[in-house]
């Protein structure tokens, strides 16, 4: 049996907290924790506690059989006599009279006569699984039946459609984030690598209401998935990026699951490669999950499966080629590969997506609870995320480079306001003394005065934010000028102007398309600046 003085110190807070909380009056309360950080050694010992000072009963919910049964043995594992309500099976009204210090239901099973058939006062407390489902109707009226405080846990606090559970708890008792965990060394570090499916259109995926909130419907994606060229597209980057890392790949639908499996059977081997989906046999799935676990398979494809209730801490590599709005699901889903491990240093985390969709979409980034992040620090990190930093090194360059920038915007606005005192001293000098000048000889005073006012500070701040090299002498007109310039490019699918400089002072057009311009750039540098005949013959400038 697990005791407090066998939890880690942050399980130990999240308790006291819980238990502050409803003694406060906030009858209910939230646990936020990332996957891996023990919310149901949390809930069970609180289960187990309040059964040894009341005697009272608590309800645990879920939202599917799987995750009833993984709870009920998680809470026996922890000396907790269990029972199950679901389907076929049904707990006694009385079983605190047999010893059972919990009942674990589905919400769908709790609902009409079978919930009409437990009196208010059944349990002392009820445990919300998967807390940020909960705005769903069903727990509404579980939650008004029983007179009981309620502790919501879940790993992401709110749903893709952004319908926050303020208007379900009352109150957040305590919060770990994935980055807390990478911090405090509880979790393991993840990497970030955006893979451009340039190949993969997401302009007529339509956003859908799911379970999981609003999101891009996953038919749409697998839709715009179909072919063979996006399947070896991540075939291809799946071979070279996870190395030998364990990987767990999700996917949009179950054809394209499978037909992902039997195309990366062709790179890395069939017996590495299995597909699965809820469709699949159970014996197969068993055993396709217990060779993952032994190391036997080392990718394990799936459709909507795994990002909830599975445990393999030794995945090092999670492939998102489900790309998703919700950032409750992609929490849950690079979860699965953020478990501590003696066979890994860090997890690889795979983006599957077009560089250039206009969906807001999930990333590495938004799942930095807690850690209060201006715009431009979440671009920055982000920008390093896809290049293969690890969150504390994206979260540290990023840091450091809004800083920098900062720094040099308020020397630029240091220097433009210098600039206007000095033009307006000698504007008002040549006021005082134009008329004490011959009428022949006379300047007008308007003519010392600047005659197009210096950049707006918005516009150098935008500039800035945009890369695009910014003149000592830069005024409105030509700061609006580069801002529409650098518009038109990103609108055209164009190289940066900073790029396109680059590329015609070399003697190269400087209208190639961004997704070009970054593996020119580093052909062209790796040729010390000078051209080859074959950069010339694709790219070269009309003469």
């Amino acid at each position: 049996m697990v005791q407090m003085h066998d939890l880690r110190p942050y399980q130990v807070r999240a308790i006291e907290s819980i238990e502050r909380a409803w003694d406060e009056g906030q009858k209910r309360t939230l646990l936020v924790l990332a996957t891996g950080l023990g919310k149901t050694t949390v809930f069970s010992e609180i289960v187990r506690r309040h059964y040894a000072q009341t005697k009272r009963r608590t309800l645990v919910l879920a939202h599917r059989i799987e995750l009833v049964d993984q709870a009920a043995a998680r809470l026996e594992a922890t000396g907790c006599a269990v029972e199950v309500e679901s389907g076929d099976r049904r707990a006694s009204v009385l079983g605190s009279m047999f010893g059972s210090v919990a009942v674990v239901a589905t919400v769908q099973t709790m609902r009409g006569k079978r919930l009409a058939r437990w009196p208010k006062d059944a349990f002392g407390r009820i445990v919300i699984d998967e807390a940020h489902r909960s705005v769903a109707g069903q727990y509404a009226d579980v939650m008004e039946h029983f007179d009981a405080p309620v502790l919501g846990v879940t790993a992401t606090p709110d749903r893709g459609d952004k319908v926050a559970l303020g208007g379900v708890f009352d109150s957040t008792a305590y919060t770990m984030s994935i980055l807390d965990g990478v911090r405090e060394g509880y979790l393991c570090d993840v990497k970030g690598r955006l893979v451009d499916l340039a190949c993969v259109s997401l302009d007529r995926v339509r956003t859908t209401k799911q379970e999981h909130g609003r999101d891009l419907a996953a038919e749409d994606i697998a839709k715009a998935m179909e072919g063979l060229e996006p399947m070896h597209a991540i075939a291809a980057a799946l071979s070279r990026e996870a190395g030998e890392r364990k990987t767990l790949v999700f996917m949009p639908s179950v054809a394209t699951a499978h037909a992902l499996g039997e195309v990366l059977a062709g790179y890395v081997g069939a017996h590495r490669v299995r597909s699965l989906d809820g469709s699949s046999d159970k014996d197969v799935r068993a055993k396709a999950i217990k060779d993952y676990a032994s190391g036997d398979v080392q990718f394990l494809i799936n459709c909507a499966l795994f990002t909830e209730g599975f445990d393999a801490p030794a995945t090092a590599c999670v492939a998102i080629a489900r790309p998703t709005k919700s950032r409750a699901l992609y929490a849950q889903m690079v979860g699965r590969g953020t478990r501590l491990h003696p066979s890994k240093e860090d997890c690889l985390v795979l983006d599957f997506y077009p560089r250039n969709t206009t969906h807001n979409l999930a990333k590495i980034v938004d799942i930095f609870d807690g850690d209060e992040l201006s715009e431009r620090e979440r671009t920055l990190t982000q920008e390093a995320l896809d290049g293969g930093a690890s969150m504390m090194e994206a979260r540290g360059k990023a840091k450091e480079r809004a800083a920098e920038e900062a720094r040099a915007l308020e020397e630029r606005r240091q220097r433009a306001a210098a600039a206007k005192l000095q033009a307006e001293a000698k504007y008002r000098a040549v006021n005082r003394s134009m008329w004490t000048v011959d009428d022949v000889c006379a300047v007008p005073a308007e003519a010392y005065a600047p005659n197009v006012p210096r950049a707006r500070v918005e516009q150098l701040a935008r500039l800035e934010a945009l890369r695009v090299p910014i003149a000592n002498n830069e005024t409105v007109r030509s700061a609006a000028a580069k801002l529409a310039e650098a518009v038109r490019r990103r609108r055209d699918g164009l190289c940066s102007i900073k790029q396109a400089q680059v590329l015609i002072r070399a003697g190269l057009r400087g209208d190639v398309p961004y997704a070009e311009a970054r593996t020119l750039m580093d052909a062209l540098a790796a040729a010390r600046w000078k051209p080859t005949p074959e950069m010339f013959a694709a790219y070269g400038a009309p003469r």
